[in-house]
């Protein structure tokens, strides 16, 4: 059993194993970083983009009553996501229903302002935007959160890499399969030229090794 440790094909075997095995597991850590830095941006773009909405629609419409799209107003129904607009001194000045107050302090001299807001009993965060509606007099602002799982970008980004996830594991077993396939080719003179030596004895002092299909690095060996 030593001696197999020892060998060449173990050694080559278990150098390839071990590269594929860190080479999957770089794989793995560069795909989350990745996805977290992206998950940060899509979060950010679809929160500006919801506040965005919502400005215009509280600056432009009569009243300042705010009439969301069809299409929007599923993403503030049932506690999914809320927003708040408010003026400068955060009194309300509209809301989606239940919002009674600002999410964040307003921060007169930030236009647009990224925040956390922590939830009580271990839920989590809500992810939010404090943002200056543009033309608004006098001004005001929009607040957005959103719970972070429910933040449509990032749905469609967990989805697309649960799908990655689950190709990791014929990804490796095909990886290693191929692997030993190619050391077995590798090898195979090696292995014909180790049978022959075994057969040369005392009895047989005068055979010689085959030199077909032999590696240059075995030939090398023979003073050639």
């Amino acid at each position: 059993m030593r001696r197999y440790f020892q060998s060449l094909w173990f050694r080559l075997v278990f150098g390839l194993i071990l590269g594929s095995v860190v080479a999957i597991l770089a794989a793995c850590v560069f795909l989350y970083i990745r996805f977290m830095a992206v998950s940060v941006e899509s979060r950010e773009r679809t929160l500006q983009g919801q506040a965005k909405l919502i400005g215009e629609l509280f600056r432009t419409s009569p009243g300042h009553a705010i009439k969301l799209p069809h299409s929007y107003t599923s993403y503030y129904r049932d506690g999914i996501g809320r927003y708040a607009v408010l003026w400068r001194d955060e009194i309300m000045a509209a809301g989606s229903p239940g919002v009674m107050h600002a999410f964040h302090p307003i921060d007169p001299n930030v236009r647009r302002e990224f925040f956390t807001l922590p939830q009580p009993e271990g839920k989590a965060p809500l992810y939010g935007i404090s943002l200056a509606i543009e033309g608004s007099s006098p001004r005001a602002w929009v607040q957005v959160v959103f719970n972070d799982e429910e933040i449509i970008a990032d749905s469609i980004l967990e989805e697309f890499v649960q799908d990655i996830a689950w190709i990791w594991l014929p990804f490796v077993f095909l990886l290693l399969i191929i692997n030993f396939f190619v050391i077995r080719i590798g090898l195979r003179p090696l292995v014909r030229a180790s049978a022959q030596a075994s057969t040369i004895g005392p009895s047989a002092v005068s055979r010689r090794l085959s030199e077909a299909n032999m590696p240059d690095e075995l030939l090398s060996f023979g003073g050639q």
